[in-house]
């Protein structure tokens, strides 16, 4: 069930979560759902609401490869939130594939959400 590595993404927990957070209440009244855009030195967050419009945010990484992937904002969070200020992996391979979270001896896995591009 734990997908194997694909591209690794390193950040620092606290600033992805930090990163998210504005989206909650904003995608909370719609689908659940952030896009992570993931770039050679950064991820961008991207949620969009029909009431309430678009947000993007962005934290520092460093990645192999360039992604995305389209996660549930409060499952998101909450891995994150365990994560807390170490230093983290997520491992991301086709969009459709779950997302591996990895730190502190610790693995957490989130499936995806399915969006249109």
């Amino acid at each position: 069930l734990i997908p194997q590595d694909n591209a690794k993404i390193d950040f620092l927990g606290d600033m992805l979560l930090e990163a998210v957070n504005p989206h909650k209440p904003i995608v909370k009244a719609g689908s659940d759902i952030v896009r992570l855009f993931v770039e050679s030195n950064l991820i961008r967050i991207k949620g969009k609401d029909e009431e309430y419009g678009n947000i993007e945010t962005q934290c520092e990484a460093i990645a192999e490869i360039e992604c995305k992937v389209a996660l549930n904002v409060s499952y998101l969070t909450d891995v994150l939130k365990a994560i807390g200020k170490n230093k983290a992996s997520m491992y991301i391979g086709h969009y459709t594939n779950p997302v591996k979270f990895v730190w502190d001896n610790t693995i957490s896995v989130i499936m995806p959400m399915f969006v249109e591009w």
